[in-house]
């Protein structure tokens, strides 16, 4: 059921990375004549602005701007050309686009909210409805029960559980990206950038957005429906829940440890005792069952040396299975380092494909198969990375 949630909530993602991209297209469209069509000449790095910017009271005020320029000489051919007739054009449009970008951002947070809202509605009614179902189906017989309350619905989506409620999270993210774009925008003129190089930037900005977008999605997604399979459990006369992880590498440390845990119903807490245990968490619950009861039942396991799902007892919890399964297992333990340290992996996988080509891996996945499987050739490619880089300092 879960799984099925997240799928809901990656396809609310992609609908959210749409809107936040066709706003990227109009903004990138809107620069032009603002920034150099061809790089000529840079003033400031990106880090000097960046640090101008950081010495303003309002980072995206053009006179502030100015005045901080002003009281350094070296910026005096800097601020005269901004201040030039050739620029105050310019100046101007980039003046009404932080206001269109304030506008645009507006636009973005009324369209995200509209279409989470409805997605979080659904998704609490299926919830509470599909655990009733489970419930009825796992006992063998029928039982009747309360309908959803839609206006306990609607207090559960204003509920501040994690200190904002999921529309201030959206407010406060589109407002960050519109203060990005903002700033990036002045860093932009400052630095002397080309449209191409602006365009690339705001991208990234927007990049940005729809990724946080879509972690709030996933995580409030699991929230609401973890809150309603309470709502069910309850309405079923039952005190306690079983706390349920993922069965496979990806789990985390905390998840991992709670896995099969029982915890009382009244004292069920998100990041606590219950889901979400964290941003993206895939765990969930299910209503406590009797041991006899239980052992009839079987819930999916990943196999990471065949590396497909499969069903073991539901009596297995999570330390079970990783004894069983990956403990004693070379492949299984380097797979779970390959996703353990995925970003940090890539980011090394960059930088050896800069120096070395396709010496380094044809792809990101082959670099990190001869990293945590080919020790041999794994030496063999450090240290003609570190060669390489030597040759080249010494050039």
């Amino acid at each position: 059921m879960m799984y099925e949630y997240m799928e809901d909530a990656e396809e609310v993602s992609r609908e959210l990375a749409d809107i936040y991209a066709k706003a990227s297209r109009h903004l990138n469209y809107e620069i032009e004549e603002i920034y150099n069509k061809f790089k000529t000449k840079h003033h400031l790095t990106d880090a000097e602005a960046k640090r101008l910017l950081n010495t303003l009271r309002n980072k995206t005020d053009i006179a502030e701007l100015k005045k901080a320029l002003a009281q350094d000489p070296k910026n005096a051919d800097l601020l005269a050309e901004l201040e030039s007739g050739a620029y105050r054009a310019r100046i101007e449009r980039l003046e009404q686009l932080q206001t269109e970008v304030d506008r645009m951002m507006q636009e973005v947070f009324e369209q995200e909210k509209k279409v989470t809202t409805s997605h979080y509605v659904d998704l609490a009614t299926n919830s509470y409805y599909r655990e009733i179902y489970n419930v009825q189906r796992r006992v063998g017989f029928q039982f009747s029960f309360s309908a959803v309350d839609p206006q306990a619905v609607a207090l559960l989506l204003e509920s501040k559980w994690s200190g904002a409620n999921y529309s201030q999270r959206i407010w406060k993210n589109t407002k960050g990206v519109a203060d990005d774009l903002k700033e990036q925008m002045l860093i932009g003129l400052l630095t002397g950038k080309s449209e191409e190089e602006m365009a690339r930037e705001i991208a990234n900005k927007y990049a940005a957005g729809a990724f946080e977008a879509r972690r709030l999605v996933r995580t409030e997604s699991n929230f609401i429906s973890g809150q309603m399979q309470l709502a069910a459990y309850k309405e079923c006369k039952s005190e306690e829940y079983d706390f349920v992880a993922t069965l496979d590498l990806r789990t985390s440390k905390i998840c991992r440890e709670l896995d099969g845990k029982t915890f009382k119903i009244k004292d069920g807490k998100p990041g606590v005792n219950m889901n979400p245990m964290h941003p993206f968490c895939r765990s969930t619950t299910m209503i406590h069952m009797d041991d006899e009861l239980k052992k009839k039942l079987k819930r999916d396991a990943w196999d990471p040396e065949k590396k497909e799902w499969k069903k073991v007892p539901a009596t297995m919890n999570y330390n079970e299975w990783y004894k069983k399964n990956v403990a004693n297992n070379p492949r299984a333990l380097a797979a779970e380092k390959m996703i353990k340290n995925h970003a940090s992996d890539k980011k090394q996988y960059e930088r050896y494909r800069s120096v070395m080509g396709k010496k380094a891996g044809k792809t990101f996945e082959e670099f990190q198969e001869m990293k945590y499987n080919d020790p041999e050739k794994w030496e063999e490619v450090k240290t003609q990375y570190k060669e390489t880089r030597v040759k080249e300092k010494e050039k």
